[in-house]
């Protein structure tokens, strides 16, 4: 009797373990390698949940996740491409300067109005490129602008062009 409670208690252990790997340890272990792909950057990871409880549950939930994200990519995207689109068909050289007062986007039409390619612009300040009186002039008036975090209006400066010639802008 004890042999045969024995064998019975083997069997359903043996049998509890395949149930134990295939609903839970499985589905972990498959949740664990795609969270690892997206930690080092494969963001189109998706998991089939093959269960309604908890461990589906958490599966779908990061099915979603990477779903919401390839949208806001795609999303990013379509949007930086209307952006460029606008900026690029626009006749006047659109810039943007980060906290520091450093260009961080120049548009194409830099190269016509100053010689300068975008990539050239990219980390220098607009002072870089004034004469040394114009660059003392004109950031007394940025300082100002700043500190009050008005837009900048109307305001003439000149310039230096690759070429050395003197250029006069308007910036808004």
């Amino acid at each position: 009797i004890s042999s045969i409670s024995f064998i019975i208690t083997f069997i359903f252990l043996i049998f509890s373990s395949l149930i134990l790997v295939n609903q839970i340890t499985n589905p972990i272990t498959r949740l664990s390698d795609a969270i690892e792909k997206y930690r080092k950057g494969e963001y189109d990871v998706l998991i089939k949940a093959k269960t309604e409880d908890e461990i589906g549950n958490v599966t779908n939930a990061f099915n979603e996740m990477i779903r919401y994200r390839k949208k806001a990519e795609d999303d990013l995207r379509e949007s930086e491409e209307r952006f460029r689109g606008i900026v690029e068909s626009m006749a006047d050289w659109i810039w943007e300067v980060d906290a520091n007062g450093r260009y961080i986007y120049c548009s194409e039409k830099v190269e016509k109005i100053l010689g300068y390619t975008p990539g050239e612009m990219i980390g220098k300040t607009p002072f870089d490129f004034m004469p040394p009186n114009e660059a003392d002039r004109i950031g007394g008036i940025f300082t100002k602008i700043v500190a009050k975090k008005i837009p900048i209006k109307d305001l003439k400066n000149w310039n230096i062009s690759k070429d050395g010639q003197r250029v006069c802008l308007l910036t808004n």
